[in-house]
């Protein structure tokens, strides 16, 4: 069904990504273990070269007084077991008075929310890391960053207004790719900057323009990419968006929403009125499960990082629900029942133990154990709420409101900020980097929005 503004009934998002989410959170890794080869041009880069050696570490980001989004980011070191950071008011502040030195980062990204920084202020860093031998003598060049109190969202209009329905980011928030309701599939590898269309797929000698995509889905990295069709199709994409297969195997349905691993070998997607399929060869061949239900509206899923914890969010007849699978969809639990029919979107942590799902017209739910129990976040107030997000660790949320704003939270969904900043919006469909600080996010019948939180 083509969305509308002011519809309260969505069909067609999964949220991301830990992320998702994110990561997906790479973080933790939503989306499975870090993989930054030495070589940029590997299919697994993250946006920063590993060296081979503590020695030759470098800055990545920020540097030369960029904005702090509230990460640091250093080369990576092969085979480093810890990494240092030190931060200071001045250059030679770090060698007579640092005001932050934390040697416990397992990560080269590391989070600094628990240093003591001003808003408006320059600081400066250094990094080194820990190997088999132990800590480094060399420390990275001095870097700079400045705070600020207002964090940034842009109009990435380049990609042109659209009927956008579902929006999906890489773990690190670099790719994105996005799907109108009757139009192309948009990609990006620079975080929405510049985008790249495509409108024409070609399947068996005959040539398809702009088809009713209704959801998308990313690996980690981002070059694996997975969208339904509405009344269509599944199609697959190994090289980011490149090029794409028809996997006519799976049939022509009213594909409603799909979910992908991290690497994107497990897929699941849901049909309007059917029943689930999934994939665990990036979409070759499919399995049709069997559900609780028969037949029904699978608006949205969410997938662990190795697949095999699904969650979902079903309507059937008048009644919602919130099913679990933890073998990757050959069985079905329900989890959770609601006595209306506007279940909008769900999303999960790298492990499937943290949920989040939003109801349009209603709530925010979540849960902490795989969808055994569930707390209502009436805190963020019952809203036209359309898509949510989630980090890899499920700390980190963003969800939409159709004709009202972006909110976010850093517990867990316990308290909510208001995006004010991102503009009051017929937002359709969010997607999160993997540590839930790089957002992503469609307006219907409108433009395509990046923005960054703080951690």
């Amino acid at each position: 069904m083509k969305p509308v503004p002011g519809n309260s009934h969505m069909g067609g998002d999964v949220a991301s990504l830990f992320f998702a989410s994110v990561l997906l959170l790479a973080s933790c890794n939503i989306w499975g273990p870090p993989n930054n080869p030495v070589d940029p041009s590997g299919t697994n880069y993250q946006g920063y070269t590993t060296v081979t050696s503590s020695a030759n570490i470098l800055p990545v980001s920020p540097v030369n007084g960029g904005a702090l989004y509230g990460t640091l980011t250093m080369s990576a070191v092969l085979e480093a077991t810890n990494y240092e950071i030190m931060l200071a008011t001045s250059p030679a502040g770090l060698n007579s008075s640092p005001i932050y030195d934390n040697a416990s980062y397992a990560s080269n990204v590391m989070n600094i929310s628990a240093a003591p920084l001003v808003d408006g202020a320059t600081y400066y860093w250094k990094a080194r890391a820990k190997v088999a031998g132990g800590w480094g003598t060399t420390w990275s060049p001095v870097a700079s960053f400045i705070t600020s109190a207002t964090w940034p969202w842009t109009d990435q209009s380049a990609s042109g207004s659209g009927v956008w329905v579902s929006i999906v980011s890489s773990a690190d928030g670099t790719h994105l790719a996005a799907v109108g309701y009757v139009g192309r599939i948009w990609t990006s590898s620079n975080s929405g900057a510049t985008w790249t269309s495509t409108y024409s797929f070609t399947s068996n000698n005959e040539t398809y323009y702009y088809l009713f995509w209704d959801s998308i889905a990313s690996s980690t990295d981002g070059t694996h990419l997975a969208a339904v069709v509405d009344g269509g199709d599944i199609w697959t994409s190994t090289n980011s968006g490149a090029t794409w297969t028809d996997q006519t195997v799976a049939g022509t349905q009213e594909w409603t929403a799909i979910a992908s691993s991290y690497n994107g070998d497990y897929l699941v997607a849901g049909t309007n009125f059917g029943n689930i399929q999934t994939s665990v060869n990036s979409g070759a061949t499919w399995i049709n499960q069997q559900t609780p239900f028969g037949s029904a509206r699978w608006e949205a899923l969410a997938s662990s990082s190795d697949g095999t914890n699904l969650a979902a969010a079903v309507v059937n007849g008048s009644t919602g629900y919130i099913c679990t699978s933890i073998n990757a969809g050959g069985t079905w639990t329900i989890r959770k029942t609601f006595n209306q029919q506007n279940l909008a979107s769900i999303a999960s942590s790298a492990d499937g133990t943290h949920l989040a799902a939003v109801i349009s017209g209603e709530d925010i739910w979540t849960s902490t154990n795989s969808g055994a129990t569930w707390t209502n976040q009436a805190v963020a107030g019952s809203r036209a709420w359309t898509s949510i997000a989630s980090s890899a660790d499920g700390t980190h949320l963003a969800a939409v409101v159709i004709g009202g704003d972006i909110w976010t939270s850093t517990n867990s969904g316990a308290t909510w900020t208001n995006q004010s900043a991102a503009g009051s919006r017929y937002w359709q469909s969010i997607a999160s980097s993997s540590d839930g600080t790089h957002l992503a996010a469609v307006v219907n019948e409108g433009d395509i929005w990046t923005g960054v939180v703080a951690p």
